[in-house]
């Protein structure tokens, strides 16, 4: 017996043919434009309105004023798993489950991947908190880490070091798509190749590129990718993912303990426990996903595929592109080797004294200092003049400086 009944996907959603106007209307949408210069989406990004309008769609149907009919709020959770199929070039919604973060996700996907004791599980040492923590759910049955150095010694893991870290005991290959410190952005398809070809699993936590980039999850080579609209997407918090790849044999790998969503329930007879875990991604599933942050994450994805995820793309590197080079004229050290693929995350280091970023604060550009760094992350959305300001605020204070 299915979950709920299942509603024809809606059509696909196509990149604008106006896109200037598109643009200006979401700028427009954007309140937080009108008060300050936003180059933190590496850290949350700010909602626009219309994802706000989406969110409250959720809130009131439960406030059930009208009615109480819930098929649209299954509908909008169906929608949102369709829209993240499209956004990530998977196939269809079966595809996708939706969980509250991408730590959550990692860790359902770990608790599916067979492991035993001995077996060694490999990750990025400069990697995120939540990829690296996820991984005690493989050590807990006795996998050994272990975190892959630097291969230039810089503290940037480079994909060269993971492809080579890989040998014939690595049972697990974990790793973040695009670093949150320093944006180097690793070749999922290349190490996907090697992953593969040793009979290893491989899992991506791909937040830090989704919606900054563009993604083909097809072609990553990966068994599972996790994600999060909260930050690059500009979507709500509790909006995370999991990809599974649809190869999987459903009876071989499903997680080692069941969630409720997860399940074929029988709505006649709650109490039937013969029922077992679905087939598709929802297998993966856990309690009740938090709808209002689904439905953002379904409008944000939305907004995203009708700006064009290659303009995006294109828009967003640009802009960090532009910063990267006056960093570099202003003589600072950029901490980011853009010489392979390129992220519109950057981080450089200030010269001792440096009052950049209390600078930046007054002028309300919001940024982030991480591990002793200035890291700012533009997006697509921005105005050449506004990248201009930042430019300029960074000349001026290398001139002070010296």
């Amino acid at each position: 017996m299915s979950f709920f009944k299942e509603a024809p996907p809606a059509p696909a959603i196509q990149p604008t043919a106006d896109f200037p106007a598109f643009l200006e209307r979401y700028r427009a949408s954007q309140p937080s434009i009108q008060n300050f210069l936003y180059l933190n989406h590496a850290s949350v990004g700010p909602l626009s309105d219309w994802v706000i309008a989406a969110v409250n769609e959720q809130l009131a149907q439960q406030q059930m004023a009208d009615s109480v009919d819930q098929d649209p709020w299954f509908d909008g959770w169906r929608l949102s798993r369709q829209r993240v199929a499209e956004f990530i070039g998977a196939t269809d919604r079966s595809e996708v489950c939706l969980l509250s973060s991408t730590h959550t996700a990692l860790l359902r996907a770990f608790q599916a991947i067979p492991v035993e004791a001995g077996d060694e599980v490999i990750c990025p040492a400069d990697d995120f908190p939540s990829l690296y923590t996820a991984m005690s759910e493989l050590t807990s049955r006795g996998a050994v880490l272990r975190a892959v150095p630097s291969g230039k010694g810089d503290g940037i893991v480079r994909t060269a070091d993971m492809l080579a870290a890989i040998t014939p005991k690595t049972k697990v290959v974990a790793l973040s798509w695009v670093n949150f410190f320093h944006g180097y952005t690793m070749d999922l398809a290349a190490i996907g190749r090697a992953a593969r070809a040793n009979g290893s699993w491989y899992a991506v936590d791909c937040m830090q590129g989704l919606g900054a980039l563009t993604i083909d999850v097809k072609a990553t080579g990966a068994h599972f990718i996790a994600g999060h609209g909260a930050k690059w997407l500009c979507a709500p918090l509790a909006s995370g993912f999991l990809w599974v790849d649809p190869q999987l044999d459903p009876e071989q790998v499903t997680p080692r303990t069941d969630g409720w969503f997860a399940l074929e329930l029988n709505h006649l007879s709650y109490t039937d426990r013969s029922v077992r875990p679905k087939h598709n991604a929802n297998r993966f599933s856990l309690g009740t996903v938090p709808f209002p942050s689904a439905f953002g994450l379904r409008r944000a994805c939305e907004i995203f595929l009708e700006a064009g995820p290659q303009r995006v793309e294109e828009r967003a590197i640009g802009y960090a592109d532009r910063i990267a080079y006056c960093v570099r004229d202003c003589g600072l050290d950029l901490y980011y080797d853009r010489s392979e693929h390129r992220s519109a995350i950057l981080s450089f280091t200030l010269p001792a004294g440096s009052l950049l970023s209390d600078v930046l604060k007054g002028q309300k550009v919001i940024h982030s200092v991480r591990e002793g760094k200035l890291r700012l992350s533009p997006h697509w959305y921005h105005s050449d003049a506004e990248i201009e300001r930042v430019c300029e605020i960074i000349r001026e204070s290398a001139r002070v400086q010296v």
